[in-house]
């Protein structure tokens, strides 16, 4: 893993993952039916997220996946137990948000993970608006960001589809999300 440093909790990995889990991935978006995808809208708010879906009901390369992503934190409240597949089709995107959008809650999200599957779309930018940073994810890259931490999308512009996972891994103060220190050095 190549670990590049862009911000104060903002993280990018490189070469994430093995070639043959990459590969496995690849296998799963090109068999997959287009009615195995489904919409959501995030905390009902319509138009904050556009794409589609793809759940897991047994167990896939995306649980190895997972265990590699959680194998980063050292501490946390709660890690889920399960990932999806994401993906962005021509004009989807993200509005510029923080993990962090529910105050009232006994816990935090720590840290927002979100790894790229492909980098073959024109626009799809990640970006960082508060900090200055916009990046074109490289394929099989990871990127890390504080959950307090303003982050989007920029829409799709190519018929090319954009694929990726988000895992949002949550803290409280007596168990915060913290970074194995041996890696992120």
């Amino acid at each position: 893993m190549d670990i590049i440093k862009l911000y104060d909790d903002v993280y990018e990995i490189n070469n994430f993952l093995t070639d043959e889990e990459l590969e496995e991935v690849h296998e799963i978006i090109n068999k997959t039916e287009e009615k195995a995808w489904f919409s959501e809208e995030a905390s009902g708010d319509k138009g904050f997220w556009y794409g589609k879906n793809l759940e897991f009901k047994t167990e896939t390369v995306f649980d190895k996946i997972n265990n590699k992503m959680k194998n980063l934190f050292e501490s946390y409240h709660y890690y889920p137990p399960k990932m999806i597949l994401q993906r962005y089709k021509k004009d989807d995107f993200i509005h510029p948000h923080t993990d962090q959008w529910i105050p009232d809650l006994d816990y935090y999200i720590g840290y927002g993970l979100c790894l790229y599957y492909n980098d073959n779309y024109d626009g799809g930018q990640l970006e960082y608006p508060d900090l200055g940073i916009t990046v074109k994810p490289k394929k099989n890259s990871l990127y890390i960001h504080g959950g307090h931490i303003l982050h989007g999308s920029t829409p799709v512009l190519s018929d090319d589809i954009r694929y990726f996972s988000t895992v949002f891994v949550r803290g409280t103060e007596k168990e915060p999300t913290i970074l194995r220190k041996e890696i992120f050095k």
